[in-house]
């Protein structure tokens, strides 16, 4: 009889609609989503790297988990559109197969987004929005054409 992997109770907790249970058929631990109309259960590995170009030679289908904040989100994957080289993916349950992958899932920070690049920016006179601004470089230019506009 084999144990329930630990690691499913934090994707349950990251993801509510997806349920560890045991498969019907096979009696392996299995994750179900019961997100849709048609309930579908989907095995206990996340997909990456090599293994993704595994469940794609043998056409299973594939839902990818997208982190946001401290849950997941699902996008049901449709062949080879979708996919992303540095995704995680469930694939879907089969009896008699064997899993695609049995690595788990691991609740990890969020990164930070990186700082965009904006220019540093300035009051602009008369103006009290805190959005009117001059960006910084563009400073000397901007007081040499106001020089000789009367307002």
């Amino acid at each position: 009889m084999m144990r329930k992997p630990l690691w499913l109770e934090p994707l349950h907790r990251s993801c509510p609609e997806l349920h560890p249970v045991r498969c019907g058929g096979c009696g392996r631990w299995v994750i179900e989503d019961r997100d849709r109309v048609e309930w579908s259960k989907w095995d206990a590995g996340v997909v990456t790297g090599d293994d993704l170009a595994v469940a794609i030679i043998l056409g299973r289908f594939l839902l990818r988990l997208s982190r946001v904040g401290a849950l997941t989100r699902l996008t049901l994957v449709f062949g080879v559109r979708g996919l992303e080289s540095g995704g995680e993916y469930l694939a879907d349950h089969r009896c008699g197969c064997a899993p695609i992958s049995v690595r788990p899932f691991k609740p990890g920070s969020v990164k930070a987004l990186p700082k965009p690049d904006l220019p540093e920016c300035r009051a602009a006179p008369g103006y009290t929005d805190p959005w009117a601004g001059i960006p910084a470089e563009t400073e000397t230019e901007t007081e040499q054409v106001t020089e000789g506009v009367l307002f």
